[in-house]
């Protein structure tokens, strides 16, 4: 679908305004409106889906004409890149190392996957893996609160992991 999405903004994208906005930036704007928007897909197949995509990415084209085409786009107005990485503040507005759309999209469903595979395990599962990495509690605590020794609640910590592990298969 990906490869396809992409043959039509090289296709339909003028190349002037692809010198400014590049396919992946459209593309992953795309996918984000349509996760965003996923609830008002009412297809059922993949064709239906792909006309759909196909919507959603030829509306992202025509607003990137449209807006590299009006006047606030004269390129006497462009800035170098390290000003224009700064808001009038002075404060950073990007940084290299932030996420993409379709990156955050991926870390959301990789979190809603997880979040199912802990709500399958058994509730001390749960407990001592929440103790652990949410509160960031010490073993000789976790025991504590679990009425547990130390090396129970290690134990205990050891096959909840193996078994959300089997669970999860990333």
């Amino acid at each position: 679908m990906r490869t396809y999405l992409s043959v039509v903004v090289r296709r339909e994208l003028p190349v002037d305004v692809q010198a400014k906005i590049s396919e992946s930036d459209v593309l992953q704007e795309t996918f984000l409106e349509a996760w965003r928007d996923v609830h008002r897909f009412r297809g059922s197949d993949s064709a239906t889906l792909s006309v759909w995509l196909r919507r959603i990415l030829r509306n992202n084209i025509r607003d990137a004409r449209r807006h590299f085409g009006t006047q606030k786009r004269c390129v006497s107005r462009e800035l170098p890149l390290d000003q224009a990485m700064t808001n009038p503040n002075g404060a950073t507005c990007l940084t290299a190392g932030d996420p993409t759309p379709s990156q955050f999209v991926q870390k959301a469903e990789q979190l809603q996957r997880l979040s199912r595979a802990l709500a399958c395990l058994p509730a001390d599962y749960q407990q001592v893996l929440e103790l652990r990495h949410w509160d960031g509690l010490a073993f000789a605590e976790i025991g504590r609160q679990m009425d547990r020794s130390e090396d129970a609640a290690r134990k205990l910590w050891g096959r909840a992991l193996c078994e959300l592990q089997r669970i999860f298969k990333p």
